[in-house]
């Protein structure tokens, strides 16, 4: 038998669903999982606010016991050291269901993060330090090594037969980090140097994780490069240590050995095997233009999956994208809506404003996607979504607004390739945008593009597009290598620059299936190196380097056109000043990277 229960004063929106059964034996399945989750789960048991339905003798350790009274509401899940444990459905059930005296409900800090990982048992913290590197975590660094490891939210710090804490975020005095203490669930700031006996470690199957082909950056100095993946065995020798924030490209792995996870880096000057705890992903600043256009695309979707839960001021989620959406820096599995007109990732707050401003604007709500922000009430309207392939749909029908008797149906489309689509199909009973806000916003507010709301009528459509941006140069991927990544710039040399080569890698295990071609626009299309040599050797490792400078006034080129080809295409087009492209050419490319500059 189940059971809803809606926790309607204490914690507005929170809906929780109960087994009768008062116990946490693991989850289920063991799958992939993201940060965000990892977070979500701990920071909901941190911030439930609960009260005994009778006064409780609650276990905590040893000869240990808490007393919870009745009258008294509490903040964060209750420690307990009793096994099996409980995670924050089951306790919410037994506190409301207690016949009061001597409980055993809540959980420990090992419980605490085996509920956050999902793993599947309940792991003590000396189960967490001996089962490193056997399929369920690893080790990010050795024991005191958390001040010199790239964290990420969700990480852990164990000290084996003691405790362990999530990581939460990097603040100005250390870390913040979240854990199951006594009495409470608590989050809380720490110095490095109080945390000199733990090790890092991290949850394996992570949905934001390392790939080959990403752009990398040591997190520490003299970060030890290795021959092989491995530290203690005969072929592990070191062969370079490199200094903090020099950058490299993965290209081989992962390798999990000796509780360790390792990738092969490709530095300037050397290529070996590093340990993922000392390499962070390069952070590569994203900006996006846009199209305007008349819709030409329009799918009801009414008859697909409905959302519940709108009121006045709230929003509803975390609701499942079902692919990992990457927008701008980071990259997301989960998002909120929000009943004024925005979707949100990440951290929630002020998600429930109805008070719009101008983006980008670093004060909360941030890390958004603003269809239509301004005072909205959805009334009698509709909010649908359905997952169509590649992409996510979140339509919203006859949606009202809280001062007049307007509405609007629009849709809001996300693509796996980071693609946003806005399409306003209707505006009826005079609903106004004159003051809404539209546009996306970054996770710090710093960073953002905003449209004039004026200018949107019914019928309109909106393409965002990303564009990351490598230095002073914005790099343009087109639809499928945003998807499928077959290649990738590595090493692009800044404008005015005659000396250095730009160079790349095909990321397909196959690359001796492709040709390479680069072309420079200087009043005109000019094939690179030669005319007559218009194809890019490629190494036996996948890597490709071609000199852009061999004409004169060569390294003033704004604009650069890399083209993957099957190894066997011909090109029967001398391109030799061309204004543009011709279109056959670019049609039998299998993948195509342009650069700016």
């Amino acid at each position: 038998m189940h059971y809803i229960f809606h926790i309607t004063i204490l914690q507005i929106g929170l809906t929780i669903f109960v087994s009768a059964c008062f116990s946490w034996n693991g989850a289920q399945h063991w799958q992939p999982t993201d940060q965000e989750t990892i977070a979500r789960i701990a920071n909901e048991m941190i911030d439930i606010k609960w009260q005994p339905n009778k006064d409780i003798r609650n276990y905590a350790y040893s000869n240990k016991y808490t007393y919870f009274s009745s009258s008294k509401i509490y903040t964060g899940m209750a420690y307990c050291q009793n096994n099996p444990q409980e995670n924050l459905s089951e306790f919410i059930n037994g506190m409301n269901h207690t016949n009061g005296g001597l409980t055993y409900f809540g959980n420990d800090c090992s419980g605490f993060v085996s509920i956050c990982w999902q793993l599947p048992q309940r792991y003590t913290t000396r189960w967490f330090h001996q089962d490193m590197g056997n399929g369920y975590f690893y080790a990010l660094g050795g024991q005191g090594k958390c001040a010199f490891v790239h964290l990420m939210k969700g990480d852990a710090l164990n000290v084996s037969g003691r405790h362990i804490r999530l990581f939460d975020k990097y603040v100005s005095s250390g870390v913040q980090l979240l854990e199951q203490t006594p009495d409470l669930a608590q989050r809380k700031t720490f110095q490095f140097s109080s945390l000199l006996t733990y090790q890092p470690i991290r949850r394996d199957l992570l949905i934001k994780s390392l790939t080959v082909g990403d752009i990398i950056e040591t997190n520490s100095d003299n970060v030890k490069v290795r021959e092989n993946a491995c530290i203690s065995q005969n072929n592990c020798r070191i062969i370079s240590y490199q200094q903090k924030n020099i950058e490299g490209i993965v290209i081989d792995g992962p390798i999990t050995n000796e509780t360790f996870r390792w990738w092969k880096i490709n530095f300037h000057n050397i290529t070996g095997w590093v340990a993922e705890g000392y390499l962070r992903p390069k952070q590569i600043e994203t900006q996006y233009s846009y199209q305007v256009y008349q819709i030409n695309d329009w799918h009801d979707i009414s008859f697909a999956n409905q959302l519940s839960g709108f009121h006045d001021d709230n929003y509803v989620g975390p609701i499942i994208i079902g692919f990992p959406f990457p927008f701008f820096n980071d990259c997301y599995a989960h998002l909120y809506i929000s009943s004024n007109g925005f979707i949100g990732f990440g951290e929630t707050n002020e998600f429930d404003t109805y008070r719009n401003t101008m983006i980008p604007m670093s004060s909360p709500p941030n890390n958004i996607i603003a269809w239509c922000w301004r005072d909205l009430l959805i009334r009698q309207g509709k909010v649908y979504y359905q997952y169509a392939n590649d992409r996510f749909i979140i339509q919203f029908s006859n949606y009202g607004e809280y001062s007049g008797t307007g509405t609007i149906t629009a849709q809001v489309t996300l693509f796996s390739n980071g693609q946003i689509r806005f399409q306003y199909y209707a505006f009826d009973n005079h609903f106004g945008m004159d003051n809404a806000s539209i546009g996306l916003e970054n996770q710090l507010g710093r960073t953002g593009l905003q449209l004039d709301s004026k200018t949107i009528t019914d019928g309109m459509a909106i393409d965002f597009y990303a564009q990351p941006i490598i230095a002073d140069k914005i790099v343009q991927t087109s639809q499928q290598q945003s998807q499928n990544k077959l290649f990738l710039a590595t090493h692009i040399p800044e404008s005015g620059n005659r000396i250095k080569n730009l160079k790349g890698r095909i990321l397909d295990r196959h690359f001796h299936q492709y040709a390479i071609a680069v072309f420079v626009y200087r009043n005109g299309w000019f094939s690179k190196p030669y005319l007559n040599k218009p194809f890019s050797e490629i190494d036996s490792d996948g890597f490709w380097q071609c000199d852009i400078t061999t004409q004169a006034h060569d390294e003033k080129s704004t604009h650069i056109k890399v083209l993957l080809f099957p190894k066997d295409y011909k090109l029967n087009q001398e391109i030799n000043g061309l204004p543009s492209m011709p279109s056959d050419i670019l049609s039998s490319s299998v993948d195509c990277l342009d650069i700016f500059r």
